[in-house]
């Protein structure tokens, strides 16, 4: 009430009140780590520190904007990022897709949303740079929606990582109406154009759109700065690009497993998320869609060339982040309709 008789607006900063620490749902091998009201998305590993950045949603604030944080990777106090938000009989905010960079700049896709969730699409969507929690120096490096001409129009950006100091890398979006039946009403779905680079060298950077990833679900920096891993939509294989030589090659195919998607590497392995509920289909109007509700996490060994299968905790996993030591993992596992995060120590 405070917030609407006061005029909030989206340019307005608030701090939502830090997650207190909890004591793990399991072994330390393996457990529940956050224990938010909303959901817990989008994990990515800060550099240097044993903490992931995430997006989640404040307990302590009406509505269903989101907010970008920190936290420790097995549990602990949560620590606020960045947070954009307004009232919510006006849209709804988020900040998603949180990475930071050893450097301490953090990326992240700001939308502002409107309110009815069978039709929600961004009016505008922004990815942002700032100074780790600084937002006084938040500089935008790329504008949404994205228009080419007679191709196509990205709404927004998903799967956003830097590929090194002077690029991001990211999935383009479109998000499309589609119905089930003839005389169903219609729904927005969110689905993958293409893997993109932007050049934040100079903000806003310009977007380069990357050949031969059409209808790319995930993308993930690879390990040397010039290369990433991507997926595509209905497909149950992880492809490599080398961006200098303009290759790709497929790094694993789960074949019967199911449609692979979330790819993440480091050192030796080789994580995605497999089958699930997971459906793909191409819409008359709308093009390719897969719509995804989780799956199995799988490790692969890259040099034995060997597959398993993550322990099960009754929920299905999105969004994989492998920490660069490619010893531990953090996942969202999904139950209820709802997400937490989730800890693995990988052998």
């Amino acid at each position: 009430m405070v917030l609407l008789l006061t005029g909030c607006s989206h340019g307005d900063l608030f701090q939502p009140q830090s997650e207190p620490a909890r004591s793990p749902r399991g072994s330390g091998a393996f457990h529940r780590v956050t224990y938010n009201v909303g959901d817990d998305l989008f994990p990515s590993w800060v550099p240097g520190a044993p903490d992931v950045a995430y997006s989640f949603a404040p307990g302590d604030q009406i509505g269903n904007d989101r907010c970008a944080g920190t936290i420790p990777a097995e549990g602990g106090v949560r620590r606020t990022l960045a947070c954009r938000s307004g009232p919510p009989s006006d849209s709804i905010a988020t900040s998603n897709w949180p990475v930071l960079r050893q450097d301490g700049r953090l990326a992240y896709v700001w939308e502002s949303l409107n309110p009815y969730p069978s039709t929600q699409r961004p009016d505008s969507a922004l990815l942002y740079i700032q100074n780790g929690a600084d937002a006084s120096g938040q500089r935008v490096a790329h504008r949404f929606p994205h228009v080419i001409p007679g191709v196509d129009v990205y709404t927004s950006a998903t799967h956003v990582g830097w590929l090194n100091a002077d690029t991001l890398l990211a999935v383009a979006v479109a998000d499309v109406l589609i119905r089930d039946c003839s005389g169903c009403a219609f729904r927005t779905v969110r689905a993958g154009r293409a893997v993109v680079l932007v050049d934040v060298s100079s903000l806003p950077g310009a977007l380069i759109v990357m050949s031969g990833t059409g209808g790319a679900s995930a993308v993930a920096p690879g390990l040397t700065g010039r290369d990433f891993y991507f997926t595509i939509a209905g497909d149950s294989r992880v492809y490599h690009r080398d961006i200098p030589t303009d290759s790709t090659s497929i790094t694993h195919d789960f074949g019967a497993a199911g449609i692979a998607r979330d790819p993440q590497v480091a050192g030796r392995w080789l994580v995605a998320v497999v089958g699930g509920t997971v459906a793909y289909r191409v819409d008359p109007n709308a093009g390719p869609v897969q719509e995804d509700s989780g799956g199995t996490l799988h490790l692969v060994d890259r040099i034995a060339l060997r597959d398993s299968v993550l322990p099960d905790s009754g929920v299905r996993y999105r969004h994989p982040a492998l920490a660069p030591t490619g010893d531990r993992l953090l996942a969202e596992g999904w139950a209820a309709g709802t997400a937490d995060l989730w800890f693995f120590r990988l052998p």
